[in-house]
């Protein structure tokens, strides 16, 4: 079995066992951002399974990876949201507020526009190098967004609930991982070698799901 088929397998068991034990909890009616992501996450790796066995086109598999990478960038983005709404309910505090939001996009917008002094693989086609901007940009992004609760939580002094702490601590080690994949690939040639770094992230994600099934097996449902 190839490290491909091996992180696809488990990762596929790990996100139906923490399935049935955020339904068994009734997570999803407390947390319905992070069930659903987790359906979507299911259901994008049952999907890439039959691409995989169709032996889908190169060029068509590109479309379906941007595809499912925007619908994973919106459901994290949802995620954060999800995080900061319940940390607000928790402490009976108001949201952050537009001025924050604005900082944010100013911050988000500062770092991408960094990007266009990154280097990256030469001989790149379009497409390729389209999903290697992708990955530059979206870890930075959601990182940004993350440390802006973060520092918003800590400025008011806020106490995190516990099933939001896990997920912020989860998603934040993935995307830590997904910059420094990013940043490898900047400095090194295509090849073998640079889809073995691939593997990280899904790897990587696999890890945060075994968290998770531990975390939320001893944490109750509701959130305070």
């Amino acid at each position: 079995m190839t490290i491909d088929n091996t992180i696809t397998a488990s990762g596929g068991i790990l996100l139906a066992v923490l399935l049935v034990l955020l339904a068994r909890k009734q997570f999803y009616r407390s947390l319905p951002f992070f069930f659903s992501y987790q359906v979507w996450c299911l259901s994008s790796t049952a999907i890439g399974i039959l691409a995989a066995s169709l032996s889908m086109p190169t060029s068509d598999y590109f479309r379906y990876y941007l595809a499912s990478t925007a619908v994973d960038a919106l459901f994290q983005l949802a995620l954060l949201y999800e995080v900061t709404r319940a940390i607000a309910r928790n402490n009976r505090t108001a949201p952050p507020t537009w001025r924050l939001l604005a900082l944010l996009l100013i911050l988000g917008a500062l770092l991408l526009g960094s990007l266009s002094n990154w280097p990256v693989p030469t001989r790149l086609d379009r497409l390729s190098l389209l999903m290697v901007r992708v990955q530059q940009a979206l870890p930075i992004l959601l990182l940004v967004c993350l440390l802006s609760v973060v520092c918003w939580s800590r400025i008011r002094s806020l106490q995190w609930p516990a099933p939001a702490m896990h997920i912020a601590c989860g998603l934040g080690f993935y995307f830590l991982i997904c910059l420094t994949v990013a940043v490898v690939h900047t400095h090194q040639p295509t090849g073998l070698s640079y889809h073995l770094v691939d593997e990280f992230p899904p790897g990587a994600y696999v890890g945060v799901l075994g968290y998770w099934i531990i975390i939320f097996s001893y944490t109750g449902s509701v959130i305070r």
